[in-house]
């Protein structure tokens, strides 16, 4: 379902490229002349960067309010361990939530120039400089995808913990399966060496008989 509704909400950007063979190479361009281009790109705009930074402040801020107010419940003698963990904890949220906003924003305002600009905007600078911004915005936006778990480990210690023993397991894995195919190669080459010397001792007592 989610594959779907994500193709029938990009599929509309096709119909507002613009193959162009003008310069020295050839080169595509979003052409949005038309009203019907133009709501397509604020909706989009609307719909997967304004609606859900609002719900992720939203939620955030409310994980947060849960956490201080059930901090205030602790105990003395457990307060200050637990409430440095809790303070961790929201200021992960914050810092999630800003470099959602932080990643996104640089390609949503291009999207948005891009809506809002004349034709003549682009003559004016090169097509070069374009597509500098227009892979900064790119580079940015990709970056928001992965770089949640690197936050997660420079802020929260149960996050590192984690890592750190599934880091150790897979590296206790790996050597545990190389030794035992380094004793399995050592087994078999003892085993050939055990049947080579029966077999040439059976050759010299076969010729002492005789």
């Amino acid at each position: 379902i989610s594959w779907t509704f994500a193709f029938g909400c990009t599929a509309p950007v096709l119909a507002t490229i613009e193959y162009s063979n003008e310069g020295d190479s050839p080169y595509c361009l979003t052409n949005v002349d038309t009203i019907w281009a133009k709501v397509y790109f604020y909706a989009m705009l609307i719909l997967f960067f304004c609606i859900p930074l609002i719900l992720l402040m939203f939620i955030y801020k409310r994980i947060s309010d849960n956490l201080v107010s059930s901090s205030n419940q602790i105990n003395f003698r457990e307060s200050k361990a637990v409430v440095k963990s809790r303070k961790q904890v929201v200021v992960m949220i914050a810092t999630v939530v800003f470099v959602f906003f932080a990643c996104l924003f640089p390609f949503k305002v291009l999207t948005l120039w891009i809506v809002v600009s004349p034709h003549e905007i682009f003559d004016i600078i090169s097509i070069e400089t374009y597509y500098n911004l227009l892979y900064f915005c790119r580079i940015m936006f990709y970056i928001n995808s992965a770089i949640n778990p690197i936050l997660y480990n420079i802020m929260s210690t149960k996050f590192r913990e984690g890592f750190k023993r599934a880091f150790q397991c897979c590296i206790f894995k790996t050597s545990f399966i190389f030794m035992n195919d380094n004793s399995s190669g050592n087994f078999t080459k003892s085993q050939n060496t055990f049947t080579s010397s029966i077999s040439s001792d059976n050759r010299g007592n076969g010729s002492k008989k005789s």
